[in-house]
């Protein structure tokens, strides 16, 4: 009968070198298995990567173009500096404009 100080008691210490061969090439059959079939497959660190970039797309689509109503909200701040960036970036100066008339392409 077994107590439980003998249920407690570790396992007995086998030294590497008396293991047989067959049963170390046995070990070393389990454990690389677990380890392959633990490991996620290649493609899902491709899945994993696109999905960040997509959450972090919805999130700024989400907090720049959804209209909010027209009063002030906390991401009135950055709408602001992000649509004069947009703006200075997509139109022309005045320098710009009176060149273009004057070459009569406007």
């Amino acid at each position: 009968m077994t107590t439980e100080k003998d249920m407690r008691r570790p396992a007995q210490w086998t030294d590497p070198g008396t293991v047989p061969a067959h049963l170390k090439d046995k070990f070393a059959r389990r454990v690389k298995s677990a380890e392959s079939s633990l490991a996620p497959p290649p493609w899902m660190r491709k899945i994993h990567a696109l999905s960040i970039v997509m959450s972090l797309g919805a999130g700024f689509y989400t907090m720049m173009y959804t209209d909010y109503g027209p009063h002030e909200h906390i991401f009135s701040p950055i709408r602001r500096w992000y649509f004069g960036k947009v703006q200075q970036w997509t139109s022309l100066s005045d320098a710009d404009l009176a060149e273009l008339k004057s070459r009569n392409k406007l």
